[in-house]
């Protein structure tokens, strides 16, 4: 999760700082999608913590993740389970 937050803290850093060298139009329309995409930032962090914080039990757990990652799960379960 860290690994992630700081990929996408990079990437979004990365894009405010191309946005300064553009012009007006393509500047526009990339002050839209980085707020886009901070948005999408600021709800998985939550998600995540939500079906962590309330469950001990594994089997709580993999429930909320089966719901939030839909038709991946089975693609992340096995790459969780590859360690």
């Amino acid at each position: 999760m860290h690994l992630w937050a700081a990929w996408v803290t990079g990437a979004v850093k990365a894009l405010t700082t191309a946005v300064g060298n553009v012009d007006e139009a393509t500047k526009a329309q990339l002050q839209k999608d980085l707020s886009s995409l901070q948005g999408s930032i600021d709800t998985v962090p939550e998600e995540v913590v939500q079906a962590f914080a309330a469950a001990d039990d594994p089997e709580e757990i993999a429930l909320r993740l089966r719901a939030m990652l839909g038709d991946k799960a089975t693609a992340v379960g096995q790459i969780l389970a590859r360690g």
